[in-house]
């Protein structure tokens, strides 16, 4: 595990918490975790592209309204040069283009649909938010602007702003103009309550710079998916990566990690909707495993020593330490009464 813990020679590195861009993949299964997630990127991150389609994976089709009212409140604060600017950007899931995948060496066209290829929808998002993300810079700061760092998220992976603000201002690892290397920076990762947390860290956010990702990596259908992109945008792919320079787990200037994952976290209604049209709905029997947690947390009134996803030890954090990334909606007061 990478150790960014400060040290009394740490100094501020040329670069400006401004130079990283966000890119989230997002839907309304996450709408209880997206307003703090962007607020939090307005501490460090000059752009922030929100990619979502325009159904879910069950057909259903998406709450435009809240994306509506998410872009409103957002964009209406975007009035000054130096302010964070938010893109929302839809896609058709229904009827999206080929998606390329990468055989021995060679591409070809995978025609499966959404419903048959679902992972495939998930590195949509991501391929449309970062053509989103270039766009907007290239028509706001000209064609020969500075390449920007990105940083994929997912609708419930959120950044402690200043936190990340803080170890960019001062970290001594990324070269503004080297983009043979990338980062995975460690969350914590939750488990049915918002207070619920493993006893293990993962990294599945990763920074990367602008022009060391291919064409082929951010449209693959990639079953790795952002790990995918890693991979797929090598030297050996044409791209400027160099994975043994890939540095995992990265944490913060307090030796803290820097985002909360809140995989697992919703009301009952909701994570039964999640499981059913999220796009690894197939790997598992969620609801069974679901509802055999939650009888456990009705009949004895606690929660399982272990989660069943990867089967890490939980322990409970205070409500202090969480509340200012999932606090805007109320959620964790219903969600506490919820599973009482």
């Amino acid at each position: 595990m990478t150790d960014m813990a400060a040290t009394s020679d740490m100094r501020p590195c040329f670069f400006h918490s401004r130079d990283i861009s966000v890119v989230v993949s997002a839907s309304s299964l996450e709408k209880h975790f997206l307003i703090p997630l962007l607020r939090e990127c307005g501490h460090f991150a000059s752009d922030v592209v929100v990619a979502h389609g325009s159904h879910l994976l069950s057909s259903d089709k998406e709450d435009r309204k809240f994306f509506d009212a998410l872009k409103s409140r957002f964009q209406s604060h975007q009035k000054t040069a130096t302010t964070c600017r938010y893109v929302f950007v839809e896609y058709d899931v229904r009827c999206p283009p080929p998606l390329r995948r990468l055989v021995s060496g060679t591409t070809e066209t995978d025609q499966k649909r959404p419903h048959e290829n679902p992972v495939a929808v998930h590195n949509t998002a991501r391929r449309v938010g970062f053509d989103a993300l270039k766009r907007s810079r290239s028509a706001r700061l000209g064609s020969g602007a500075e390449k920007t760092w990105v940083l994929f998220l997912d609708g419930d992976e959120v950044p402690d702003g200043k936190a990340i603000a803080t170890w960019w201002a001062h970290q001594r690892i990324l070269d503004a103009t080297d983009r043979s290397r990338a980062c995975k920076l460690s969350n914590y990762w939750y488990f049915l309550r918002p207070n619920l947390r493993a006893d293990a860290l993962e990294d599945s956010a990763i920074l990367v710079r602008e022009d060391a990702v291919t064409d082929a990596a951010i449209a693959d259908a990639n079953p790795r998916e952002r790990d995918g992109i890693l991979a797929l945008s090598s030297v050996r792919y044409g791209g400027g990566l160099n994975p043994e320079s890939t540095l995992r787990n990265v944490l913060g200037v307090d030796g803290k990690a820097m985002i909360h994952h809140f995989s697992w976290v919703r009301s009952r209604e909701d994570m039964l909707r999640k499981v059913t049209t999220w796009g690894h709905r197939r790997d598992r029997p969620w609801r069974e495993l679901l509802e055999h947690a939650w009888a456990m947390m009705d009949r004895q009134g606690r929660h399982p020593p272990r989660d069943f996803v990867h089967g890490y030890r939980l322990v409970q954090v205070s409500d202090a330490e969480v509340s200012a990334f999932c606090d805007d909606l109320g959620f964790a007061d219903r969600l506490r009464d919820d599973v009482q």
